[in-house]
């Protein structure tokens, strides 16, 4: 995954980290009903609690995910990454050449993300852009219009009147998170990707620019 898309979505999950926060710091002053003191420490105290019961759970989770990654054999690296705890490569399919991404971000303690995305050949790009902008206009929402009631969310980079990427991401919250919910997220990201893909084929047709499973193919991010 490009580091480029990667930080546009820690940015996204810093700022609604720090709202949260603010809003526990409130809350927890509402509670003690004035500052400092040792209603201030109980507070405290209740919030260190709190935060070594979320790491054991989220600890439990990364170990998780991670055997289930291998049990389906998807699993295919680790990577390391300053904006989280724990990054994963899958495969999927297996031994395909396309590759998503596992993320548990370092500003969200509360969930894991599924990320990859599609990059436009640059023959089907051009073909794309060459179009008249009515027809070009007409592709892109049916697209758009095809994907927004998916769970997994998306963006087009760097934007709907320039598409190169489409970027799909799937946040999954621990309360409830299982193998089975895990495994259809994951695929669904990959299926996204598929759409992507062969609409671009069905239009420009099955070149070998766009046609190859490989992670090295400018088709695939």
């Amino acid at each position: 995954m490009k580091v480029g898309l990667w930080r546009r979505i820690t940015r996204t999950f810093k700022a609604n980290s720090k709202k949260r926060e603010r809003e526990g710091e409130n809350e927890g002053r509402e509670e003690s009903g004035y500052e400092g003191g040792s209603g201030e420490e109980r507070r405290e105290e209740r919030m260190r609690g709190q935060r070594m019961m979320r790491q054991k759970m989220r600890d439990e989770i990364v170990r998780r995910v991670r055997d289930w990654l291998v049990e389906e054999g998807i699993y295919k690296d680790r990577v390391t990454d300053e904006n989280a705890d724990h990054h994963f490569i899958a495969e999927v399919p297996p031994s395909s050449g396309q590759l998503i991404d596992i993320i548990f971000p370092k500003s969200r303690e509360d969930l894991v993300a599924i990320v990859s995305g599609v990059k436009l050949s640059d023959e089907h790009h051009a073909r794309l852009m060459s179009l008249k902008a009515e027809k070009r206009d007409e592709i892109l929402w049916k697209m758009r219009f095809d994907l927004l009631f998916l769970p997994t969310g998306f963006q087009i980079l760097p934007s709907a009147e320039n598409p190169q990427i489409f970027q799909f991401v799937r946040e999954l919250y621990f309360d409830g998170l299982n193998k089975n919910l895990f495994i259809e997220a994951v695929n669904q990201v990959y299926r996204c990707k598929l759409f992507v893909i062969w609409t671009m084929q069905r239009l420009f047709g099955n070149n070998a620019a766009s046609v190859s499973a490989s992670a090295h193919d400018s088709m695939f991010l």
